[in-house]
């Protein structure tokens, strides 16, 4: 099982690469022009999430279908929803759908993953109150999940780098817990994000666009959903290998809304954004990355141990919240001193 599984692997992360590599030569990308509000100065195509996505789920069916391993129905669920918010996502990068059209889609492919996995939980005999609490708190993570993947997408590999550690996270997660269909798909969905990266990185050859960015955010979310209610997996340990994501968009969201900022509108105000002003691109993405291996051991620590889980995620938070302040300084100095 271990070769089949690394094999698949190592073959979705060299399937996403020649993908990538044989869309931008067919120039089926949007190509996206720069602004006063982008990170970029080059015109660059957009929408090579797209390779990330066929690459993962494809090989996923493949291999499920070829090993005649079950294949538990709450995937089969989640496979609907997926595909239509890659394909909004495609439309978004082509040309810009209204905000009404992305949040139906998005709100619809969220409520059915929540339903399907909160009755496949087992902690519900019936439609109830409780059932209804859990259900609309579910669809508003993954919604959620899907934006603040889509706001943190703005520099060079960020988002790729991101998915590759939460999602060879949650595949560890997965296959200790016996998992293995979902260690599978969060696995290759990892690889697949690998094998994009080679031309992701600074400087991108091309952008992961919204097909890439919500479709990621909504495996992310629908990945959190099925580890706390179907395996056990405390919420913690999803909270803290997001945390970096999760607390840039939420501070810089809530910044702007207690500001009076037009907080609904494009900006450049991400804590990474500002960042941008002292630091290049490549600097940032990894020092993100330390981050970000950080929090996945601490997170998959906690999964064994079981402790201090609140004081965890307040200490993470705090930390987060640390490194915002020093941010902001170096950013308002770089910019008196320009």
């Amino acid at each position: 099982m271990y070769i089949l599984y690394f094999s698949s692997l190592a073959i979705v992360f060299c399937c996403a690469a020649l993908m990538t590599k044989m869309m931008l030569e067919k120039e089926i990308f949007h190509r996206d022009v720069p602004n006063s509000r982008s990170m970029h100065q080059a015109i660059t195509p957009r929408g090579g999430g797209l390779a990330i996505i066929i690459a993962s789920v494809v090989g996923f069916l493949l291999v499920t279908l070829c090993t005649s391993s079950y294949f538990q129905d709450y995937l089969f669920w989640c496979v609907g929803p997926l595909l239509a918010v890659t394909a909004i996502g495609w439309l978004d990068d082509h040309k810009d759908q209204s905000i009404a059209i992305r949040l139906g889609v998005q709100c619809t492919a969220a409520m059915v993953v929540s339903y399907v996995v909160l009755d496949h939980s087992g902690n519900f005999s019936n439609v109830n109150l409780l059932f209804i609490a859990a259900f609309i708190f579910a669809s508003f993570v993954i919604v959620w999940y899907i934006n603040l993947f889509n706001f943190m997408d703005g520099l060079d590999g960020i988002a790729s780098c991101q998915s590759i550690i939460v999602c060879l996270t949650f595949a560890y997660w997965f296959w200790s817990a016996n998992a293995y269909p979902l260690a599978l798909l969060s696995g290759l969905t990892g690889a697949a994000s690998g094998g994009f990266l080679i031309f992701n990185w600074s400087p991108a050859k091309v952008f992961i666009g919204d097909v890439g960015s919500l479709s990621l955010g909504f495996l992310m979310g629908t990945f959190s959903l099925c580890a706390t209610l179907l395996f056990d997996i405390p919420l913690v340990a999803s909270l803290v290998i997001m945390a970096v994501f999760l607390f840039d968009a939420t501070y810089t969201l809530l910044k702007r809304m207690l500001t009076k900022q037009k907080w609904w509108r494009a900006h450049r105000s991400h804590l990474y954004q500002r960042a941008a002003n002292f630091m290049n691109h490549r600097s940032i993405v990894m020092v993100t990355v330390m981050i970000n291996l950080c929090l996945s051991i601490v997170a998959t620590w906690y999964i064994s141990e079981r402790k201090f889980g609140v004081l965890l995620l307040l200490f993470v938070v705090a930390a987060l919240y640390c490194l915002a302040l020093l941010i902001e300084k170096k950013d308002s100095t770089a910019v008196a001193t320009n």
